[in-house]
């Protein structure tokens, strides 16, 4: 549910800000994760798939020019290498941004105050 939630409020807000903010959106779900393993998916999909979504946006909205040209400088020809190297980056920093936050959950844990 907190995959849902993240990846609706990243559409909104993503297309505003720079790239790196996709980190901070990820450690939403990081925070509320219940195991290691699962901040790391949960990481990754909120990462992947509103990049995934904003560039086929993009791209069926009249910008395909500028896909084709992004993917030759990554060296990736065509809308199925951009996909992959979108998919892998914005991935890759939700799971970094997700796997963060879990583990400082996990270390201040028992500082909490629990009345």
């Amino acid at each position: 549910m907190n995959v849902i939630v993240v990846c609706c409020l990243s559409f909104f807000v993503l297309p505003e800000m720079p790239w790196w903010f996709v980190a901070i959106l990820a450690s939403m779900a990081g925070l509320t994760s219940k195991g290691f393993f699962t901040s790391i998916i949960n990481g990754f999909l909120c990462g992947s798939i509103p990049w995934v979504a904003i560039l086929l946006y993009r791209y069926y909205s009249g910008a395909e020019l500028l896909v084709h040209r992004v993917s030759g400088i990554i060296g990736m020809d065509g809308i199925y290498g951009t996909l992959l190297a979108t998919t892998f980056i914005g991935g890759a920093i939700g799971a970094m941004g997700a796997l963060c936050s879990y583990t400082f959950k996990i270390a201040f844990k028992d500082q909490l105050i629990r009345e």
